[in-house]
């Protein structure tokens, strides 16, 4: 087994929330730069910067996990990750039926630029990402496990947008392992007053909308190797 720092919560320039520096290349040179082994890009609800991302990665040595972070239509965050692109092009081309078609305006929400590996904006999403999709939360988890892939709830020692402050509760009948706690807030303090958290598997993620908010060297997994399907294997068993 060997050790790897990871981060499994980045957002592109896609995300209308996420700064027009985050590019495919500026993220991965960034990530390199802050000696990073793994990475997840997880726009909301959109996927068109993952593969650009990865096709850059290849000529270094950081694995670019293929995910997503969902909103819920109880407005919970939810990631979802996946051992190869092609799973998560399926498990999206079926969320994306449950999407609400309402256009993005840019200049009240940001705009929402898609990339290809050269950096060079090649077209906008016109949908608003902003919005929640019509599943709910149980539901999200149970198609995510449909595809293969791994649920995880993003930054749930957040007071919003999370499962503990829209839901209260994590449901317990539910192929979830493992949680998300968000590196800026006090993880230590949380899991003191919420030791029914303990239980699971947790990874600690930056949730960067910008290139300085990737996370250094905190946070690592022992691995076989950190190719995606061990990475996704980890996170989703026990």
């Amino acid at each position: 087994m060997d050790t790897y720092a990871i981060d499994l919560h980045i957002h592109t320039a896609l995300s209308p929330c996420g700064s027009e520096e985050m590019t495919p290349n500026n993220i991965i040179n960034m990530s390199r730069l802050k000696a990073l082994d793994v990475i997840a890009i997880t726009d909301h609800n959109a996927i068109a910067n993952v593969k650009p991302c990865m096709e850059v990665a290849l000529h270094s040595n950081i694995t670019v996990i293929p995910a997503i972070e969902i909103t819920t239509e109880e407005e919970v965050h939810l990631l979802a990750y996946f051992s190869t692109y092609e799973e998560l092009e399926a498990f999206f081309c079926e969320l994306k039926k449950k999407q609400r078609n309402l256009e993005n305006r840019p200049e009240i929400f940001g705009n929402q630029m898609i990339f290809n590996s050269k950096d060079v904006m090649i077209g906008e999403e016109k949908t608003l990402l902003m919005n929640a999709i019509q599943i709910s939360f149980d539901d999200a988890v149970i198609l995510i496990n449909h595809f293969n892939g791994a649920a995880v709830p993003a930054h749930i020692n957040r007071s919003s947008f999370s499962v503990t402050s829209s839901l209260g509760f994590l449901p317990q009948d539910l192929p979830i392992y493992c949680i998300e706690l968000y590196e800026g807030n006090h993880i230590e303090d949380f899991l003191l007053n919420n030791p029914k958290y303990k239980k699971y598997k947790h990874v600690i993620s930056s949730d960067a909308h910008c290139l300085t908010e990737i996370l250094e060297r905190i946070f690592f997994m022992e691995l076989i190797n950190n190719t995606s399907k061990e990475v996704v294997n980890w996170l989703k068993t026990k």
